[in-house]
């Protein structure tokens, strides 16, 4: 139930046209099509904080959870998903790093 409630608050987060996706566990991907560096970040702190409120599953007490989101870029980052993957998710374990509820982008390597 809470992870239907997530996805639903995921989905409102976000834009119509941006696709929310369970990918096992309590990991989602969210593709943001046509989407700017600034954009996707003020969309992800803004997921970050509708997650942040207490969920009300009818147990007596309301539910918290965080949220940590990574993200990578295509194609700066790479234009296979399995490379877009694994880039978001250094993005993400960095995020975590620094502790609950942040936004990381991926770093590229510099050329």
């Amino acid at each position: 139930m809470l992870l239907r409630k997530v996805a639903e608050r995921l989905r409102r987060a976000f834009r119509s046209g941006d696709m929310v996706f369970r990918i096992g566990g309590d990991e989602f991907v969210i593709l943001l099509p046509d989407t700017s560096e600034i954009e996707a970040t003020m969309l992800a702190k803004r997921a970050i904080e509708k997650i942040s409120v207490p969920f009300d599953l009818g147990v007596g007490t309301a539910i918290r959870i965080g949220l940590s989101i990574g993200s990578a870029f295509a194609p700066a980052d790479g234009g296979e998903p399995e490379l877009l993957l694994t880039c978001s998710d250094h993005a993400l374990y960095e995020a975590k790093r620094t502790g609950k509820g942040r936004y990381r982008a991926h770093v590229r390597a510099a050329n």
